[in-house]
């Protein structure tokens, strides 16, 4: 078995830890493209709906099993990985910067580009129990001149910055790398889960356009919403497709077990109006068997999923993006299989909306040609844009900024 660094090629592997799955995903960094060469997935129940850890040592178990299943597909041995980073103790924020150029009539440097963005710690407001995950300049601005992405060689005196930041609380961190290490691993960079998934499944066009995408998970969704190629507003809503069979178990009492059958088998936003079509479904202790309507089943499904939508479309809209979003929505994630969904998004938001699947990868492409995989296929495809970077390590609040801030130049510049 080869080691995930030797010279056949720069081996990259992307852990997804989700509340009922966790996706590892092996790929090869080739010249021009990425190639999918290991994939392993296993159930695994040890994340919380609220998207805490909840038993370190199972979810050490589950990270070996899906770790050995891709090492076992690829043929190589992975020692480091870039993990999602989930739950609601993120926040995102915008921050601002700003310097003079050094030397006016020669252009701006990467240099001036370097204090500006180093200015920016200023008006970034983080506790030391918190750790900066990325920045991402989205604009800069020439002498008073905005909209400028890339003013490198550009003539100027000053020079502005906005840069969009996502930090978490450090527990969360502390905890997943403790998780990884104890399976003997160590976590090479994080990746904040809406931007992974949106990395996987967009276009550049799409970006530029203005595109939101909603990341139906199991215990929670993501929103992502870009324009002009950045990204402008991303959070976390604890409401997922464990939702809707938890609904389901409530409504029609039953298990839950039995409930996610009936989800996962008879999901179907069409069948609103089948009220001649039953289904057997058994009650808590499963001993008597009861017949329930399609028609019934999906107006519980429907439901909740209108009432999430209608909290998504709320912030959209309170962010003043709606005029903004040209492209439409992008559905991904296990709830993003729900049968119906994208033809409902089209007429809530009146809008289109397609399903989100992983783009631009080679190799065993097939095996994550699904929603189910979108997280951890983009935090490959981000991973390959910093893998000359240095590992992640335990730094204070302005040691973790200014790393930050070079790893935003050696991947972007």
């Amino acid at each position: 078995m080869l080691e995930g660094n030797l010279s056949q090629g720069r081996i990259i592997t992307g852990v997804d830890i989700g509340t009922n799955k966790i996706v590892a995903v092996i790929g090869e960094v080739e010249e021009d493209s990425l190639k999918i060469i290991g994939v392993g997935k296993v159930k695994a129940n040890a994340i919380s709906n609220e998207g805490f850890i909840t038993n370190i040592d199972d979810l050490k178990s589950k990270l070996e099993l899906a770790i050995e299943e891709a090492e076992k597909m690829a043929d190589v041995q992975v020692n480091q990985i870039f993990v999602n980073l989930f739950g609601n103790k993120v926040k995102c924020f915008s921050a601002h910067g700003e310097a003079d150029v050094l030397n006016p009539k020669s252009g701006i440097t990467k240099s001036d580009l370097m204090r500006a963005l180093e200015d920016s710690k200023h008006s970034i407001e983080v506790s030391e129990d918190e750790k900066i995950i990325h920045m991402l300049a989205r604009s800069f601005k020439v002498d008073g001149m905005d909209g400028i992405k890339d003013p490198v060689g550009m003539s100027g005196e000053n020079l502005e910055t906005d840069v969009y930041v996502v930090a978490s609380a450090d527990s969360v961190i502390r905890n997943i790398e403790n998780c990884v290490q104890k399976a003997g691993l160590e976590v090479r960079d994080f990746v904040y889960e809406p931007i992974a998934s949106s990395e996987a499944v967009l276009t550049e066009d799409e970006k530029e356009m203005g595109v939101v995408v909603i990341d139906i998970g199991g215990s929670y969704t993501n929103i992502t919403a870009y324009t002009e190629g950045v990204i402008r507003y991303s959070d976390v809503i604890p409401v997922g497709s464990n939702s809707i069979t938890n609904d389901l178990a409530i409504v029609l009492r039953t298990s839950y077990d039995e409930a996610e059958k009936i989800k996962r088998r008879y999901a179907n936003l069409y069948e609103l109006d089948n009220e001649n079509d039953k289904v057997e479904l058994f009650n808590t202790s499963r001993e008597n068997v009861k017949l329930v309507s399609k028609k019934y089943i999906n107006e519980i499904i429907f439901a909740r999923l209108e009432e999430l939508l209608k909290d998504i479309y709320g912030r959209i809209k309170k962010e003043k993006l709606l005029n903004d979003i040209k492209s439409g929505v992008v559905i991904t994630g296990g709830g993003a299989l729900i049968e119906g969904l994208p033809v409902y998004i089209e007429h809530f938001f009146d809008m289109s909306c397609r399903i989100g699947r992983p783009l631009s990868l080679k190799g065993l492409f097939d095996k994550i040609n699904s929603p189910l995989y979108s997280t951890a296929a983009g935090i490959l495809k981000y991973a390959e844009k910093s893998i000359n970077n240095s590992v992640y390590t335990d730094r204070g609040f302005f040691g973790n900024l200014l790393f930050k801030i070079r790893e935003f130049f050696e991947t972007y510049f």
